[in-house]
């Protein structure tokens, strides 16, 4: 059964212009994590992927990519902008752990 051995929460995150400095190199205690990109495409935006030996990717904010990545990656998201959930960097964060 899906639901005993994986646990998903998901959360809407809005950053705004005025976050860019509120953002910080992190990673998630869960197994897996995703985003959604909810507004209209921004290619000045995105998200930072790092291993040790630095940045690995860039994955750009392009309106409706899905994309999932290992927990233990430092990530960032970058190039916030508008001002208000209509145009401002919207996602769906989602967090997936596996049950033991």
């Amino acid at each position: 059964n899906f639901l005993n051995k994986y646990s998903v929460d998901m959360y809407v995150h809005l950053r705004k212009l005025e976050d860019n400095d509120k953002d910080w190199i992190h990673k998630d205690p869960e197994d897996f994590a995703f985003l959604i990109y909810l507004n209209e495409t921004n290619l000045k935006s995105g998200t930072y992927l790092y291993d040790e030996g630095g940045m690995i990717s860039d994955i750009k904010y392009i309106q409706n990519r899905f994309f999932i990545y290992s927990g233990s990656y430092d990530h960032m998201g970058y190039g916030h902008f508008g001002n208000n959930a209509k145009n401002g960097r919207l996602t769906l964060n989602g967090f997936i752990k596996i049950m033991k």
